[in-house]
């Protein structure tokens, strides 16, 4: 028999130290790696929104002060419509009897009192005549008498109608002088309600539109501080991401030289 003879595999392994400075390249890495997980979350605790500014706040005040200015004007300006609206009466009998003149009556007394004086005088002025003439008593005395006292009723009755007419043309006048007050007054009282009107409405305008002036100079210093705090924001974000930064500078560089960190073959 012949013999067999059989030969083992041999292995062989070889290993590469790292580089020193490899190593320790990437020793730093990894402890700054840890060092920066290892930071915990830092929250901003500065201020995100730029609040209303002074000015702005003094304009929203004017604004809510606006609301029912005009309010008091528009209500005297109805009741002045009211007034104006309302119609003048007609002049009545009632009226002109308002304006009579309270001693007519009097004056009248008086003056035919001395009326029938007068007339009395008359009469007997004709009775003188008569009896000087020898018709005292007879048909003649009578009949002048009688025309005589015709004559003086009629004067009479002129005198009491021009007393009376003056005194009625008086209280009349007394009366249309009073109407047309009335309707001079009515013509001004609505006068009066469109100025009120106006008034209320410009003064109303003339408080939303300073108040609008004041909300926009506020608006201006707001947005200034609004990029002051974004500023700052923005500050914070780059100090919070400055460690990672200079970690992946660092890795960037470190990268390079892994193949310098060793390795065994077999």
């Amino acid at each position: 028999m012949g013999s067999f003879c059989s030969t083992a595999p041999e292995t062989t392994s070889q290993s590469v130290a790292p580089n020193p400075m490899a190593a320790a390249a990437y020793s730093d890495i990894l402890s700054r790696a840890q060092n920066v997980a290892s930071q915990p979350y830092t929250p901003y605790s500065g201020q995100l929104t730029a609040g209303l500014d002074p000015t702005q706040q003094a304009g929203i005040s004017n604004i809510n002060s606006a609301f029912g200015m005009a309010q008091p004007y528009y209500q005297q300006a109805g009741q002045y419509a009211q007034q104006g609206a309302a119609p003048v009466a007609n002049i009545s009998g009632a009226d002109i009897q308002r304006y009579q003149n309270p001693f007519q009556q009097s004056v009248i007394d008086a003056t035919l009192g001395n009326i029938n004086e007068a007339d009395q005088r008359q009469q007997q002025m004709v009775k003188g005549n008569a009896a000087m003439s020898g018709a005292l008593g007879g048909d003649r005395q009578a009949v002048a008498q009688a025309e005589l006292a015709r004559q003086q009723g009629l004067a009479r009755n002129q005198t009491l109608a021009g007393l009376q007419s003056q005194g009625y043309s008086q209280a009349l006048s007394a009366a249309q002088s009073q109407q047309q007050n009335q309707q001079t007054n009515a013509q001004r009282a609505a006068q009066a309600a469109g100025i009120y009107g106006n008034l209320g409405a410009g003064a109303q305008q003339a408080q939303l539109q300073g108040a609008g002036a004041q909300l926009g100079a506020g608006q201006v210093a707001q947005q200034t501080e609004q990029q002051r705090l974004n500023a700052l924001y923005g500050q914070f974000q780059q100090q919070q991401a400055f460690p990672y930064q200079q970690l992946g500078w660092l890795s960037g560089i470190a990268a390079p030289i892994g193949s310098q960190m060793g390795q065994t073959q077999t």
